[in-house]
């Protein structure tokens, strides 16, 4: 809310007139100075009824409009701010400060759409290099209501124009903002980086509307920019991308309706290449908001009464299929009442089909079914109550449990029932080993590639979607008007699964299997100057480089796209191009070495590879020695390996030797501490997190290791600056 500053005759009137008070309002300054005094006394009430009865006697005074939306507000009296702000508004189209309190009033009463309108009305009409900080707050306030209320795709871009203009205090609550969003969101990195733009053939007429129209777009003058795009609609049939930017921004204004026939038009055209029209696809059923529309109804409670709970205890606790889940039972209280003796879950169906019956007695069944059993209670029998279960199987857990207490069972009452995905249900299998059994990280892994390729990936494609047209992938792959559709089903497995070696392989298996062509490899002609190369790779959209034959690429090219990749969090595409440096014997700066190193080892330990973590950690320790550079980022690593290897014992010792010789450093004693609260250890520790404890960043995104890289008969150090250079090179 803004604000009501101190109002002096010298400073600016509030009701954004762009006149000083002595030359707008001076003949109510003793009221103006009254007003602040209640203002600021927090008599809200009282001054409200004061200023508008000053505002009958002047009714065309802007200060007190403004002042009025601002009590109002205070007071929670939206609607009437809104009865203020409209007129104010429409009868000063071009006072910025009306404006934005318009659309700060919308948005707090949730009308996004009007508040975006209003706003883009501003900047158009505002300078970029004198913009006011009233349109400038007010943005900030709608892109956090609109990612809050789902429309991060239009919060996105607004928070990004935010994050690049020149007020530092906008600037910076932007871009943490923005970091925040991104990181937190499920949203896939083909959304977060939605931008209008292609590369139209120079023979293109209107080659000039078209770039204009793309600098509107960049500069939050979106109404600009989709008014000219409109006017290029025409020549849609010569350069159909102009359909996908029209859609675009009618998305970042708000208006989903409206984008979406413009895209079906995109995806429709004949210049618009297979994987576009797939990305397309993608991105019309995300702004749809259409999953996998493949809902099957599972029983979300479900009880039968027993007799005696002791007796069923001991038989449920005898059975070998049975896991006492290590769960507090209290989550599964009802009010008022106890909690149950006991959370069970029902290991009723292998993890992996494709073993032997003798091999099946050593793997871990899935985990399909939780219960609970509940000892009597004063107005209740003994009962045994289900969660959230297939109820098509139903039955078939009923049979199991009757037979595993005797005969012991009452009759079922369902509580209630939904409908949930099939495809989101069984994707990720929740499975617990037998007793004394127990797995590493990568044999987990193994598991569950396992369970993906033989259990999930066969039923998948025999079950009817929505998004097919009611047909099952193995149909829907015979039919060529579903083509695109079926390849964005498939390719929408990214956004589910790892990223990595592993989703490659389970979308080129599933590709297989439906007689789709493999996933192109992004190759380029070997002849092809690094300058030119560059400019090749940057019209590689950011979600395909994962698909670059990176291993043809040069030293220096891979430098650039390893900051870009590890600014943007892609893991998977870092850690490749990591290996790669690491293996080539070409000398890079320390940011850079010190960079592949660490994302290698972190994967090394994502994947359970704990042998190869030690092997890096021992090299990295030796460069670092001989290159008298500190080795505490690498000893908060160590700690992350030795806890997900489980050997909390081997830990301390490292934390001894950081505190004695790395206290100056105040990144690391950082890391240090929150790993420490991790573990329960120290003051303000909670209880331990899964999340891999922070270290300090390797590089920041602004910064651009390929200029700092080391060749022949450079004199620059790791800075570029010039002077001896200290620089890790392979002996």
């Amino acid at each position: 809310m803004q604000e009501i500053k101190p109002l002096d005759p010298q400073s600016f009137c509030p009701g954004g007139r762009e006149k000083k008070i002595k030359n707008c309002c001076s003949d109510i300054q003793k009221e103006l100075d009254q007003i602040n005094r209640m203002f600021q006394g927090k008599q809200y009430a009282a001054c409200l009824a004061f200023v508008e009865k000053l505002a009958e006697k002047f009714p065309d005074r802007s200060c007190l409009k403004f002042i009025q939306c601002t009590l109002l507000r205070e007071l929670g009296r939206n609607e009437d701010a809104l009865a203020i702000a409209e007129p104010w508004a429409a009868n000063e189209p071009d006072n910025v400060r009306a404006c934005s309190e318009l659309a700060s009033i919308h948005t707090t009463l949730g009308n996004l759409e009007k508040a975006i309108d209003i706003l883009i009305d501003v900047f158009e009409k505002s300078d970029s290099n004198s913009m006011r900080m009233e349109p400038l707050e007010t943005a900030f306030m709608l892109a956090i209501a609109m990612a809050n209320s789902g429309l991060t795709i239009s919060a996105i871009p607004l928070l990004h124009f935010l994050a690049k203009f020149p007020v530092p205090e906008i600037q910076q609550q932007a871009s943490n903002y923005y970091r925040q969003i991104l990181s937190e969101s499920q949203i896939p990195l083909l959304y977060q980086l939605l931008v209008p733009g292609a590369v139209p053939a120079e023979t293109f007429p209107e080659l000039d509307k078209y770039e204009e129209a793309l600098t509107f777009a960049y500069s939050a003058r979106w109404k600009k920019a989709l008014a000219q795009l409109l006017s290029l609609e025409p020549l849609g049939e010569q350069f159909g991308a102009i359909y996908r930017d029209i859609a675009i921004l009618y998305f970042w204004l708000g208006n989903i309706e409206k984008g979406l026939p413009y895209l079906e038009k995109y995806i429709t055209m004949p210049d618009t290449s297979e994987e576009d029209a797939v990305e397309a696809r993608l991105l019309q059923w995300y702004m749809e908001n259409r999953f996998w529309e493949d809902d099957v109804p599972y029983i979300q409670k479900a009880y039968w009464p027993i007799q005696n709970s002791n007796t069923a205890l001991e038989n449920l606790l005898s059975d070998k299929r049975i896991a006492v889940l290590e769960v507090d039972p209290a989550q599964f209280q009802e009010e008022n009442s106890p909690p149950p003796q006991k959370v069970f879950g029902f290991l009723d169906k292998p993890f992996n089909t494709v073993l032997s019956e003798e091999e099946k007695k050593e793997f871990p069944p899935q985990l399909r079914t939780i219960f609970t059993l509940f000892g009597k209670q004063t107005d209740r029998d003994a009962r045994i109550e289900v969660f959230s279960y297939p109820a098509d199987e139903l039955g078939a857990f009923e049979k199991n449990l009757r037979t595993l207490l005797n005969g012991d069972l009452g009759d079922r009452t369902i509580v209630n029932q939904a409908e949930y995905s099939w495809t989101e249900r069984n994707m990720i299998p929740e499975f617990y080993p037998p007793a004394m059994v127990s797995y590493s990280a990568a044999e987990r892994l193994a598991l569950e590639q396992n369970y993906l390729e033989n259990v999930f990936l066969p039923e998948w494609i025999t079950r009817p979607s929505g998004l097919l047209g009611g047909k099952s992938p193995k149909d829907a792959a015979n039919d060529p008007s579903l083509r695109i559709s079926l390849l964005a089903a498939v390719e929408r497995f990214r956004n589910y699964l790892p990223e990595g070696d592993e989703a490659n392989q389970f979308i080129q298996k599933l590709r297989s299997q439906l007689n789709l062509p493999e996933v192109r490899q992004i190759t380029f002609p070997a002849d092809t100057e690094e300058k030119d190369l560059q400019l090749l790779i940057n019209h590689v959209p950011v979600w395909r480089w994962y698909n670059i034959d990176f291993d043809a690429l040069s030293t220096s090219i891979l430098c650039v796209i390893l900051d870009n990749a590890f600014a943007l969090g892609q893991n998977y595409v870092s850690s490749r191009i990591a290996k790669i440096l690491l293996e080539r014997n070409d000398p890079l700066s320390v940011q850079v070495r010190s960079a592949c190193f660490q994302l290698s080892i972190t994967d090394s330990i994502r994947n359970g590879n704990f042998e190869k973590a030690h092997d890096l950690l021992k090299q990295v320790y030796e460069e670092a020695k001989k290159a008298d550079l500190s080795d505490g980022r690498w000893n908060l690593l160590e700690i992350n390996l030795l806890i997900a290897e489980g050997k909390p014992e081997a830990v301390m010792g490292i934390m001894q030797h950081i505190t004695m010789n790395h206290r100056n450093e105040l990144d690391v004693m950082e890391g240090l501490q929150m790993i420490m609260q991790r573990l329960g250890i120290g003051p303000g520790s909670g209880a331990p997190g899964s999340q891999s404890a922070p270290t300090a960043p390797v590089f920041e995104p602004e910064q651009k290791p390929a200029s700092t890289l080391w060749t022949p008969g450079s004199s620059n150090d790791s800075n570029g600056n010039a002077g001896p250079s200290k620089l890790w090179t392979p002996d």
